[in-house]
Formats: C-alpha cells, sequence, structure tokens
C-alpha cells in the first residue's frame, strides 16, 4: 500500500537533503558502493527541505511518465495511489526527495539533453526542484540490504550464509575518556555496530592510564582550570569497527564523550575476526544453504519464480548442477546483473545460481564450470528494493521524529527483462 505525503506538509523546518542523505548513509553506507559505481546525492540541491520522500527502482518510473506506459505500467494515477503532478509524473509538486536503486547519471555526462534518458531525468529533476539519491551497489551490499533480502525470499537458511564478494574492512578504534565515563563511551559505541566479534557484540579493552593537558584560552575543561597544566586519570578505551560504520560511531562517540576536545585514534587492521552473523556481512549477494536437504532443481525453479513474481517458465534456467543426489542444497544469490561472478560462485560450492542478465559468455562458463544459473532477469531480482528501502526510511523516521511519509512508485511487472 502507497503512502502519499502531503505537500507543504512540513512548511520551512523539515529535514535538509543532506540530513536525509545522512539517513539513507546509515542504511546503505556509500563506502560499500563498487569503485565504479555512483551512489549518495547525484541530483539537486543538499540544503532544500523536501516537502516528500518517494522510493523507486528506476528514477525514470517516477519521472517520464512515458517510460512506465511503455513498460506496462498503469497511465491511470489513480490506479497507483500517487497524487498526479500536473508537471508530468506521478509525485507530488513541490521540492522532493526521490531515493532510487539506478543511479542517475551514472557514467559522467558531457552534456544534459532532453533527447538523451539520463539528460530527460536530470532535467525532470532540476525542472521541479527534485533532489535525487541513489542507493545502488552500497546497498545490495548493505547488512541486511538487497542481497541479503534476495537471499531470504528464495529460501536460503541465515545459518552460514556469507557475500559472494566480500566488502569492507575493520578499523581499530581508540579513545581516552575519565574512568567513570568508560561505559557511557563503550555502550554508544557498541550501539553503533563497532564491537562485533563472531557471535559477540560490545567488545572492548580499557587500560588504564594518565593524561597531561593544559587548558589554554577559550577551553572548557571537563576537569582543571584554563592556565593550569592537568594530570587526571584516563582510560584507553580501544575496540573494533567497520570502515563504513566508522563515521557513526565516531559520531555517537562523541555525543557522550565529556570532553569538548576528544583525542581519538584510528589504526587500519591487516587482519581481523570474521563476521559471522547474517545481519552483519557486507558484500555483493551471498552464498549459503537451503534447509534441510535441498530441493530437485526444477522444483526450487518454481519457488525462485513464485518468490519474485515471475509467471511460471518465466525465468530461463542454464545448465544443471553437478549432485550425487539430484538435489540442490548449496544456493548463491546476486541482485541484477551478476553474470561476473560465476566463477566466484562455483568455486564455493554453489549448486545453481539466482541472478539475472547472463549472457552467453557467462552461461557457457556457468556450464563448463558445472554449474545451474536461474536467470530470474534484472528487474525481478531487485525488485523488492522499493519495499524494502520504504520499510527501513519509515523506520528511521519514525525513530527520529522525522514527519515525512513514504511515496512507493510501482514498479514494472516482473518478468520485464
Amino acid at each position: 500500500m502507497s503512502e502519499v505525503s502531503t505537500p507543504g506538509q512540513t512548511g520551512g523546518g523539515g529535514p535538509t537533503v543532506a540530513e536525509l542523505a545522512a539517513v539513507l548513509d546509515r542504511i546503505a553506507p556509500p563506502a560499500l558502493a563498487e569503485p565504479w559505481d555512483n551512489v549518495g546525492v547525484l541530483v539537486g540541491d543538499p540544503e532544500s527541505r523536501p516537502r516528500w520522500v518517494a522510493v523507486t527502482l528506476d528514477p525514470a518510473f517516477a519521472l517520464i511518465p512515458a517510460v512506465g506506459r511503455a513498460l506496462g505500467r498503469a497511465a491511470d494515477p489513480s490506479t497507483t495511489g500517487l497524487v498526479p503532478n500536473p508537471g508530468g509524473g506521478p509525485l507530488p509538486e513541490g521540492h522532493g526527495l526521490l531515493v532510487a536503486h539506478h543511479p542517475v547519471p551514472w557514467r559522467p555526462l558531457s552534456r544534459v539533453l532532453a533527447t538523451d534518458p539520463a539528460g530527460q531525468v536530470v532535467s525532470e529533476c532540476l525542472r521541479r526542484g527534485i533532489s535525487l539519491y541513489a542507493a545502488h551497489t552500497s546497498f545490495d551490499s548493505a547488512p541486511g540490504g538487497l542481497s541479503h533480502v534476495l537471499a531470504s525470499l528464495v529460501g536460503m537458511a541465515s545459518e552460514g550464509r556469507m557475500p559472494i564478494v566480500p566488502r569492507g574492512r575493520h578499523l581499530k578504534l581508540v579513545v581516552f575518556v575519565p574512568p567513570d565515563q568508560s561505559a557511557a563511551v563503550r555502550q554508544a559505541l557498541a550501539g553503533a555496530g563497532a564491537g562485533w566479534i563472531g557471535n559477540y557484540s560490545d567488545t572492548a579493552f580499557a587500560s588504564p592510564g594518565r593524561g597531561y593537558f593544559l587548558p589554554r584560552e577559550g577551553a572548557d575543561p571537563f576537569t582543571g582550570s584554563p592556565g593550569v597544566l592537568e594530570e587526571t586519570a584516563e582510560e584507553r578505551v580501544e575496540t573494533i569497527v567497520p570502515a563504513h560504520l566508522l563515521d557513526e560511531a565516531v559520531r555517537r562517540m562523541l555525543e557522550v564523550h565529556p570532553y569538548d576536545e576528544v583525542a581519538y585514534d584510528v589504526y587500519p587492521l591487516e587482519s581481523h575476526p570474521s563476521v559471522t552473523r547474517p545481519e552483519l556481512l557486507a558484500g555483493i549477494g551471498r552464498i549459503g544453504d537451503l534447509p534441510g536437504d535441498g530441493l530437485p532443481l526444477d522444483e526450487f525453479t518454481r519457488h525462485v519464480e513464485r518468490a519474485l513474481g515471475l509467471a511460471p517458465g518465466e525465468a530461463r534456467l542454464l545448465g544443471g548442477p553437478a549432485t550425487r543426489t539430484g538435489l540442490v542444497g548449496r544456493v548463491a544469490v546476486c541482485p541484477g546483473a551478476g553474470g561476473a561472478h560465476v566463477r566466484a560462485v562455483a568455486a564455493a560450492g554453489a549448486h545453481v545460481y539466482v541472478t539475472g542478465d547472463v549472457g552467453y559468455h557467462d552461461a557457457v562458463g556457468a556450464a563448463g564450470l558445472r554449474l545451474a544459473v536461474i536467470d530470474a532477469g534484472h528487474l525481478a531480482t531487485e525488485r523488492p528494493f522499493v519495499g524494502v528501502m520504504a520499510t527501513l526510511l519509515r523506520k528511521e523516521f519514525r525513530a527520529q521524529g522525522i514527519p515525512l511519509d513514504i511515496i512507493e512508485v510501482p514498479t514494472p511487472p516482473a518478468g520485464l527483462r
């Protein structure tokens, strides 16, 4: 069910695009995006205050009515639950923020022309005062993101689930704090996702020591007086933190730290304990096992079609797996175009790989590696983005008291390739 915001409901006092982007950055950390990708705020004014927020798989579905009509979406806005905009497109009037999976522009633009598909989207955004945020491979790789969701949809067990291509690295964060404030700082860091090692959370180490400082003019020391050299007891608190969560961990730590100038260090780690909890894993795709003894390949294919909203026989089944029992038990998934990962999936022991946009050479390679591939199509494997992202944003908005509803822009039929 789509929710419709009322134009002007936040007046001039709502959050800025930059503030809403910070919320999105926590859901889809830009540091997890592939090097070739383009994510974050791509079009618009970061200081504008949107009156509405909408989520779409592709910006053209929301901004260019002809695209939706051509791809089979209902042209009548009354069937979508969206407020029609006389200027074109099923979005409210006024400044807004459009959150898309597919980035536009994706590649660098040398010109912006209304006759070019990317230029048309950019022109519409600028003409209508719409800012555009893209959460593409940053959300594919995010813990709990699209790869994780797709794995759950096809029935992959949570236990033992791992990314096909892990993303991210870990850092050591060290901060110096008064002993009686140590617990508050450690709690803040843990709340930001720091301190996870295997099945243990809130891990940290604290060692006692002495701190020395001389407050100068303008300082507001927690202890001591300006102009007097101070010696005080402190603890060195250190913990592990995923690199993509560093900014949030530092922000929360600074919020509770009593010092007006906080001394902290960040060190790169050559090695770190493996992350095992599915909701904390970062990386493209997922590989894991089906519950029980597995399923016959044709039965699993029908299950995938139902889970992704495809008609029977609509997914392309390429090749077949080499299993002694005839059952597929180990599966892999990747939203969008995952053909490039065929070799990695086969090396990890998967019997069948669910993805989209599998080309000739990747299909031949999979057959040679005795890996079955279910090509469900690019759109079908990414279709859950709108509902999942909208749900996550609603939760964050409620927690932060942001008075904006979320519009879910309809996606064309799942069978579109």
